[in-house]
């Protein structure tokens, strides 16, 4: 049902807004400051992993649902036809882009609580250490083949039905790790050549 995968990007929307009331929720602590950051803080490290876990179980639930019939029903069959097949392209469209949504949805909650984790380390340390692109390329690259393995342990097929665009980008991801995989071989194997030269 299409309108269920949009309650699904509600639902998403919803939970972001809530992280954004807790982050703000810091301006107007006042003078208990270092106690309020603290719960605040602890909220935010347990909510955003479990926002993550309720987005993926309800993906889990809406990408098995059926397009609904009901309300073809009372159309002429002629008109049944059209609807189900503009019904039918329009659930395929949102199907496309649902999973590609939740890693979005999956990726901004992660950076949420790396900026939560490092916020606190800068304010502890008194350090001006911001993540760096690298970081956050090689962090986006994990989580994309992560989130991967848990569409797959979730019982979502590795299929571009289900995965939609998303199977794209994480074919892009398993790639670039092949990629790297092959060039620590290679540079492996050519120290133990040059080690093997040396002892001659």
């Amino acid at each position: 049902m299409i309108s269920r995968k949009y309650h699904y990007i509600f639902l998403l929307a919803f939970q972001q807004l809530i992280f954004l009331l807790l982050h703000k929720a810091r301006h107007y602590i006042g003078e208990y400051q270092a106690l309020g950051d603290l719960i605040i803080d602890s909220i935010l490290i347990l909510w955003l992993p479990l926002s993550v876990w309720i987005s993926l179980l309800q993906l889990c639930r809406c990408i098995g649902a059926p397009i609904s019939s009901s309300s073809m029903t009372s159309l002429p069959p002629s008109e049944q036809a059209s609807e189900s097949i503009s019904q039918h392209t329009a659930a395929e469209t949102v199907n496309d882009f649902l999973v590609l949504v939740a890693f979005g949805h999956t990726w901004l909650t992660f950076y949420q609580l790396f900026y939560v984790i490092i916020d606190n380390y800068i304010v502890t340390s008194a350090s001006n250490a911001n993540p760096s692109v690298i970081l956050i390329t090689s962090m986006t690259l994990l989580l994309i083949i992560g989130f991967g393995k848990c569409l797959l342990i979730f019982g979502i097929p590795q299929d571009f039905q289900y995965w939609g665009y998303f199977l794209q980008l994480h074919r892009i991801a398993s790639f670039i790790f092949l990629v790297w995989d092959l060039i620590l071989w290679i540079i492996e194997l050519f120290q133990r050549h040059v080690e093997i030269y040396r002892r001659r």
